[in-house]
């Protein structure tokens, strides 16, 4: 548990690959194709567009994807190719950092002892999910869900997410060439790893190439990945790895489920055969203590049998 731990704080201060392209200041037009594409709108004024993303958080040295303001609205978003209903504490996480800067930069910090409102803007949740799994083209996960008692929800956070693997969502690639490419290099992507290009960084880096070479001519992103390729490479290997502990582990927690369950299931019926075996021996006339040296039932059981 401790390795798993270390890997995950380890993990978490280094950049993806999604913060990389859509993250960056020189290419804010990017990220505002991908808000077109979640609120089916066509702004053009990239220059208005504030990116809010978290380098790096006094806790577990959070960083998210990515996170901007736009017109009025604080867009949270994640890209995973693990669905996991836990993304809403973390996005719980990103949201209290992010507004926590953005009152302290809109001078609204005293705002919060006195009588006088406090303006924020409005958060959404999104993820862009392309991964193994098949999945429907939209689904939601409510921080709810997570609550332990049902009916008291005084909170509640909620993300939807988006599958944007190939013949999903294409109303969002229509707003967002950009996204579209990023998810076809992905999959062009998995689809080698599959075929065995991670055994090491040499093997992934020649899948990178491959897969950009796969991208439309004069694409933008295609180009951008040809320069950063070694950058590039190196953050794909730090996801797979990050990927690889996470199913380790989960496939360590099942194992461990069903071995407990079968030992339960075991036990039980163990403890039934002794029982039948102890009537069986009552009607046969034994006495009660050779019954119990022969099932291993203390006496006062046997007696309660009878």
């Amino acid at each position: 548990m401790n390795n798993f731990i270390e890997n995950i704080l380890s993990y978490n201060v280094k950049d993806r690959l999604f913060r990389f392209i859509f993250g960056s200041q020189e290419r804010k037009e990017w990220t505002l194709s991908l808000y077109n594409a979640i609120y089916n709108t066509d702004y053009k004024d990239a220059e208005e567009l504030t990116l809010t993303t978290i380098n790096d958080g006094i806790y577990m040295s959070l960083k998210n994807d990515l996170s901007f303001l736009y017109a009025d609205t604080m867009t949270f978003i994640e890209h995973q190719s693990l669905p996991t209903s836990s993304i809403t504490i973390r996005m719980l996480f990103y949201m209290v950092l992010v507004y926590a800067k953005y009152l302290k930069d809109t001078n609204q910090i005293r705002k919060l002892y006195n009588m006088t409102k406090v303006e924020l803007p409005t958060p959404n949740f999104i993820v862009f999910y392309n991964g193994k799994k098949d999945i429907n083209e939209k689904v939601t996960y409510k921080l709810s869900d997570s609550f332990k008692v049902e009916g008291m929800v005084k909170a509640e956070l909620i993300v939807d997410m988006f599958n944007i693997n190939s013949c999903k969502n294409s109303a969002l690639f229509e707003k967002s060439k950009y996204l579209r490419e990023y998810s076809q290099f992905i999959a062009s992507l998995q689809s080698r790893i599959e075929m065995g290009y991670n055994v090491n960084k040499e093997e992934l880096k020649e899948a990178v190439k491959q897969s950009i070479e796969e991208l439309p001519e004069g694409s933008e992103l295609k180009e951008l990945l040809i320069r950063n390729c070694e950058g590039v490479t190196g953050m794909i290997f730090d996801e797979i790895t990050l990927e690889d502990i996470i199913e380790a582990r989960a496939e360590e927690a099942a194992e461990m489920a069903a071995e407990e369950a079968a030992a339960k299931a075991a036990a039980k019926a163990t403890t039934e055969s002794r029982v039948e075996i102890a009537k069986k021996s009552i009607e046969a006339g034994l006495d009660f203590e050779t019954i119990s040296r022969i099932t291993g039932l203390s006496v006062d059981e046997i007696k309660k049998l009878k």
